[in-house]
């Protein structure tokens, strides 16, 4: 009879701290993944912000192409919001500079051959007619890209730590 009365009062005050245990690795796990969320949200929003700046200043640089000012109105339109060089010294827009605008000028143009077979692709599967030709040179693209994308983050990396 003592035995049983043990075994129940140690099975009674041994589950108190299981219950305990299982809510902390459940709060570790659900908190990891809402600041996860919470940290992709910022990454998105930053790139989106600085997509909409990229596009703004192309925009001004075509409709200005007469200017004398030249590439550096761009790039200041995208680091500082205004076309002039600023008057004090200034950080970047989200801490860019002027080689990373650059780079983001150069690669902008290299996402119009997917939008145009894209679109084009989408028109032809809506109209009924084949859309493998577009499809086809999709894959092709996606293939390339993939093989040579290892090699220019290698010239990525050699060209920052110079």
């Amino acid at each position: 009879m003592k035995a049983h009365n043990r075994t129940v009062r140690v099975a009674k005050f041994g589950s108190r701290g299981q219950s305990l245990v299982e809510a902390a690795v459940v709060l570790m796990v659900f908190f990891a993944l809402l600041l996860g969320v919470i940290d992709c949200g910022q990454v998105l929003i930053a790139h989106q912000s600085l997509v909409e700046r990229v596009r703004g200043a192309v925009r001004w640089g075509v409709v200005h192409p007469w200017d004398d000012s030249g590439p550096d109105a761009i790039t200041n339109l995208i680091l500082y919001d205004q076309t002039g060089e600023p008057r004090e010294s200034t950080a970047g827009f989200l801490g860019l500079k002027r080689a990373n605008v650059l780079v983001s000028l150069i690669v902008l143009p290299l996402a119009m051959p997917l939008l145009i077979f894209g679109a084009g692709a989408t028109d032809r599967a809506i109209a009924g007619t084949s859309a493998a030709g577009a499809l086809y040179l999709l894959g092709a693209l996606c293939v390339l890209t993939c093989t040579l994308a290892p090699f220019a983050a290698a010239a990525a990396l050699r060209i920052s730590l110079e």
